[in-house]
Formats: C-alpha cells, sequence, structure tokens
C-alpha cells in the first residue's frame, strides 16, 4: 500500500517538474560533461595524444566548475 502511494508521489512530483527536467537536457554543463566522458574513454581509440585530450578533459572541467559558480552566484542573489 505505501510502496503505491510513493509511486503516485514520485509521478506527480515528475509531472510538476517536467518543465524543469527537461530543461536539464540543454543544459551546457551536461552536454560538456557527455563530452569530457566521452574525451576520456575514447581519446586514445580516436588516436588523439594523452596530453591534448587529457588537457581537453581540463578545459572542459574548469568551464563546468565557472559556470557552476556563476550560477551559484545568481541563485544566491536572487533569493535576497
Amino acid at each position: 500500500m505505501f510502496g503505491t502511494i510513493r509511486k503516485a508521489r514520485g509521478m506527480m512530483w515528475l509531472y510538476m517538474h517536467k518543465e524543469e527536467i527537461v530543461g536539464k537536457f540543454f543544459s551546457r554543463k551536461l552536454w560538456a560533461t557527455v563530452a569530457g566522458a566521452a574525451l576520456l574513454t575514447l581519446g586514445q581509440q580516436l588516436g588523439l595524444p594523452e596530453t591534448i585530450y587529457k588537457d581537453l578533459v581540463m578545459l572542459l572541467m574548469t568551464y563546468i566548475a565557472g559556470q557552476a559558480t556563476v550560477d551559484a552566484a545568481a541563485a544566491f542573489r536572487k533569493k535576497d
């Protein structure tokens, strides 16, 4: 019985936040993360030198960290 209630609450939450969830798929941070993971896993198979693909991954990590900082600052300003 409680399992069905939890499922219903979960489905309700998903329905209420579907625009927010779909919006996450258009996030630049998400796609930068996907690109970084692809570079790490496929870098050698693509024939890239190790220093090149590791430097590209570090660049993507720096971008993600910077964007997260900007987003946090905007959320903090919005809160006040």
